[in-house]
């Protein structure tokens, strides 16, 4: 049975300096009708294989399908790469999987050509002290010289601000020529400045994620920003001429950010 899913009200295509772009799940449905749905509104869609799990992810029926859309619709993809897999894990055996889950989906999705791939590196040491954070960090070098053995170009990859300080990635981004993906909403959530990160890292943002906050609960709509973490995001937005995804999960959660971020913008 087919939905009748509520549209956005307007296009905001090319509306920005930026790049718009919203998440593979707007609506409570596949991955492609929400692109259907929304891909004509928007500059991007940002595709969600959170988990990394071959059932969660697209057959090659549906990448068929994604390259079809895109070509009629004339719009591009990102790829936000799972969320469940470990490139500093002490377990060589977990790294490698990750190192395979990630040559698996490059591949699958390389005929959509993505803009980007986001890539979380989960910390999961069961402590915080100086060491872990120096071994962490060599696990991971160790596993990106594994993938990019294998031919995948570091460029097209961006790197997400987490709940651990920036800083601790500064080792691995000056060793590859890796891009930087500013999550505001979790940068403003863990206290930290996303002005400084971003003018220290300006050539490097490919893209950006925004979100509002309630509390501790992330990626909620953008009437959840106060008035002063306005006064820091926008100024940001201003500079930037990368990929800005709004990750908010629901239409009306899209709806009133698209209004509101559009609003604020050009101070209307």
């Amino acid at each position: 049975m087919t939905v009748a899913y509520p549209l956005l009200p307007k296009s905001y295509r090319s509306l920005f300096p930026f790049k718009i772009s919203v998440p593979s799940y707007i609506y409570p449905d596949h991955m492609i009708t929400n692109v259907r749905h929304i891909g004509p509104f928007v500059d991007e869609i940002e595709l969600l294989l959170f988990e990394s799990h071959p059932d969660s992810l697209p057959g090659a029926d549906d990448i068929k399908e994604l390259v079809s859309v895109s070509h009629d619709m004339e719009i591009d993809y990102n790829v936000h790469l799972p969320i469940d897999i470990y490139l500093g894990s002490r377990d060589s055996a977990k790294r490698r999987q990750a190192v395979e889950t990630l040559l698996s989906i490059f591949d699958l999705t390389s005929p959509l050509t993505p803009t980007a791939y986001t890539l979380h590196l989960e910390y999961d040491p069961p402590t915080w002290g100086e060491d872990d954070v120096m071994r962490w960090q060599e696990n991971i070098q160790k596993s990106f010289q594994d993938l990019f053995s294998e031919g995948i170009a570091a460029n097209h990859i961006a790197i997400e601000t987490l709940a651990y300080p920036f800083a601790w990635i500064e080792r691995i981004l000056s060793e590859f020529p890796l891009f930087v993906c500013i999550d505001i909403g979790h940068l403003l959530k863990e206290g930290e400045n996303p002005e400084k990160i971003f003018a220290f890292h300006e050539k490097n943002v490919m893209i950006m994620h925004l979100h509002g906050l309630d509390g501790n609960h992330d990626h909620q709509p953008l009437e959840m920003l106060s008035e002063y973490d306005w006064k820091t995001v926008l100024p940001i937005l201003k500079r930037f001429l990368g990929v800005l995804c709004l990750e908010v999960f629901s239409f009306d959660y899209l709806k009133s950010s698209l209004d509101l971020l559009e609003r604020r913008f050009f101070c209307r």
